[in-house]
């Protein structure tokens, strides 16, 4: 018996179900008050409530500290309330958990992130906590989709030793400190609000770094929207309503790019230290500077800035700032939005020439045509701004040229609109960190389209197509949105370590869609009709998140190594696998794999055949052979459970032979190998068209 029902007379508690539950089994809570507090000391064992609000674990009446204590791996707690215990409402000490749909609720500490990597918190509220919402005491961690609502410290608190953690799509709404307080660096913060919280929306502390801060909002906080670091991204995000400034740069080396700031009771934007680019942004009706410099080497640069006092204001003592096509009234010292540190290029003249003319900081604006030459920005040319005209109007075209297109030697440089084409080597190739991107076309070059050996560079909508080896082909630490890799003669993306993905595409390429290492967050991505795998992982620790892979000639997905979250991807249509599993550790949650040419999802020992996967929840149809397949004899420590499966062939094919340890529970299909896995009928889903 692997799923145990509580309350029933054999069960009348949880601690009575887990003190006879094994790895990875199930138990299910219905309705009611549990007074009680659990500690889980048993891998990918489950406990599934009825709802939030529906099954409450309560510690009201208890002398304990902690709501639930997981010690081991691949738990999943999901659908129920843990409510008022004196300590943490959940206390998380192992690596690999999922904590899904759950309220947390008036506790010392909402959740608590102690110890071991990749932990999920997802669709969870955590509200009303005398402390912080969410403490995150580790890195490598995912924070999804969840609501922090009027807890009496931070709402969600990453540590000071904690870096790449993942916050997205969250809600920090009147905590009475920080909406997101982010204690070290490389975190990656992405399309979340902060609204009406009792200090900063979101902020960095003293000694953080190299954070990214993308679509998120900030709104109505009581003291900044933004509060930032050193080496800091912000891009697309909206600031407006706080009490202080909407963007407070403690120090330096920042990219404030496409963001709108707007009646904050102090600055828009300001700066405090050296070297910033602040681009293309929307700063309106802030009641004090809309643009404030307080740092040498300070870029600022097409930007819209009205109806602020004064719209940019410069500090006396501050030297080396540049400004070109400021769209602004008023700035002290006068003539700031008239200055135009400018370098226009017409056709028939040289862009090299004017990188070679232009100071730090200068923007070349670039007519249309074609330009027959190299670029080099060298080592000793930074935040320079180059302009085109428009893709397939402004082309650098390298016919009988051997060599790359465009050689970025020095940091915090921007590449806006061309075309760069039909180089010897490479189209674009990045040398140094914090260089910008933006809809650049690099396409029929000999090598890769974009070649990029730093790290911490920003890509926005670019397209690499037709190159004769990869379309990107990156190191550590890059940042990828809504860009295209198409037709390229072997990856559409290469990548190493440590890169960030969203809403790409890749298409028609001779090898793999997307192919990296470890530490890779991959959202809302596209591969489709690749000549390999839509994805391909070469090693641990990676994030598929909504991503669809269609049609590739390999797998949809092809996960080797270790310690992946695979959840809500469509993989369908592809001639071999939908996902493809070979290593330990995995959580493969909610996919939808549909008419593959083998089977759904296949699971493969690796080194060990502990494998510790479990593979939960997903829709798999109509697949030619099985739906999911436990590939080789000696498979052990797995879970696969309330799946949904029509149409395979069987729809589960368990080839294990060990006797315990493993799972197959809850699903809902027609045909197993051996008989007897099978519990119900699965209707169609119907998501493929």
């Amino acid at each position: 018996m692997t799923v145990r029902k509580v309350p029933t007379n054999e069960f009348p508690t949880i601690n009575d179900a887990l003190a006879v539950s094994a790895p990875y089994d199930t138990i299910r809570v219905g309705e009611g008050d549990f007074s009680e507090a659990l500690t889980i000391n048993i891998d990918g064992l489950r406990i599934i409530g009825a709802g939030k609000g529906k099954t409450i674990i309560d510690g009201q009446t208890l002398g304990v500290s902690n709501g639930i204590t997981i010690n081991n791996q691949l738990v999943t707690i999901e659908n129920l309330t843990v409510q008022n215990f004196k300590g943490t409402g959940i206390f998380v000490n192992y690596q690999e958990n999922i904590i899904h749909k759950v309220q947390v609720i008036n506790n010392e500490i909402g959740i608590e992130l102690n110890d071991g990597r990749r932990n999920l918190v997802f669709e969870c509220d955590i509200n009303g906590n005398v402390g912080d919402g969410i403490i995150s005491r580790r890195g490598n961690t995912f924070i999804m989709h969840c609501k922090l609502i009027n807890n009496k410290s931070n709402g969600v608190l990453v540590e000071s030793n904690v870096s790449k953690n993942l916050i997205f799509c969250c809600v920090a709404k009147q905590n009475t400190k920080n909406g997101f307080l982010l204690g070290r660096g490389q975190c990656y913060i992405f399309s979340n609000t902060a609204i009406k919280n009792g200090k900063n929306g979101f902020s960095d502390s003293t000694n953080s770094f190299e954070n990214v801060y993308v679509f998120n909002k900030s709104i109505e906080n009581k003291e900044n929207g933004f509060l930032i670091n050193s080496e800091v991204t912000l891009f697309y995000n909206i600031s407006k309503n706080n009490v202080l400034n909407g963007i407070l740069a403690m120090n330096g080396v920042t990219r404030i790019i496409k963001n709108h700031v707007s009646n904050n009771k102090k600055a828009g934007i300001q700066v405090g230290s050296n070297e910033n680019v602040i681009d293309r942004n929307f700063v309106k009706n802030n009641k004090e500077a809309g643009v404030h410099i307080a740092g040498d080497e300070t870029a600022v640069r097409s930007n819209c800035i009205r109806g602020n006092n004064p719209d940019i204001l410069l500090e006396e003592s501050i030297m080396d700032s540049t400004f070109a096509e400021n769209d602004c009234e008023t700035s002290i010292p006068q003539g700031l939005c008239e200055e135009n540190d400018i370098i226009n290029v017409q056709k028939g003249e040289s862009i090299q020439q004017a990188v070679n003319g232009a100071e730090d900081g200068f923007q070349i604006n670039v007519n249309e045509g074609i330009f027959h030459e190299q670029v080099n920005i060298p080592i000793n040319k930074q935040r320079l701004r180059i302009v085109g005209s428009g893709r397939c109007k402004t082309i650098l075209d390298g016919t009988n040229i051997e060599g790359d297109g465009i050689t970025i030697s020095s940091r915090l440089n921007s590449l806006e609109n061309l075309t760069v084409q039909n180089f010897g080597v490479n189209g674009v190739n990045i040398e140094e960190d914090f260089n910008t991107l933006e809809k650049i076309q690099s396409k029929n070059n000999i090598e890769d389209g974009f070649m990029i050996t730093e790290d911490v560079s920003f890509f926005n909508q670019c397209e690499a197509i037709m190159n004769g080896r990869n379309g990107f082909n990156g190191e550590d630490t890059n940042y990828f949105i809504k860009c295209k890799a198409n037709k390229n003669q072997v990856h559409g993306f290469i990548v190493v370590d440590c890169n960030i993905f969203l809403f790409n595409e890749a298409k028609n390429n001779i090898l793999n869609g997307f192919s990296f290492n470890d530490e890779h967050i991959c959202i809302e991505n596209c591969a489709i009709d690749n000549r390999a795998n839509g994805f391909l992982s070469r090693s641990d620790d990676n994030l598929w998140f909504l991503n669809k892979a269609i049609g590739n000639s390999l797998n949809g997905i092809n996960a080797t190594e270790i310690t992946h979250i695979i959840w809500g991807n469509v993989c369908n249509k592809n001639q071999s696998n939908g996902i493809e599993l070979t290593g330990l550790g995995n959580r493969v949650i909610k996919n939808i794999c549909q008419i593959n040419k083998s089977n759904g999802i296949q699971v493969n020992e690796s080194f060990d055949n502990e494998i510790q996967t479990i593979v939960d929840h997903n829709c798999i149809e109509n697949n030619r052979e099985a739906g999911i397949i436990i590939k080789d004899s000696t498979i052990d420590f797995f879970g696969i459970r309330s799946n949904c499966l029509l149409g395979n062939n069987p729809d589960i094919q368990n080839n294990s032979s060990e006797s315990d340890n493993f799972t197959i529970d809850e699903n809902k299909c027609n045909s197993s190998i051996p008989e007897g896995l099978c519990e119900k009928s699965c209707k169609s889903k119907r998501f493929f068209k």
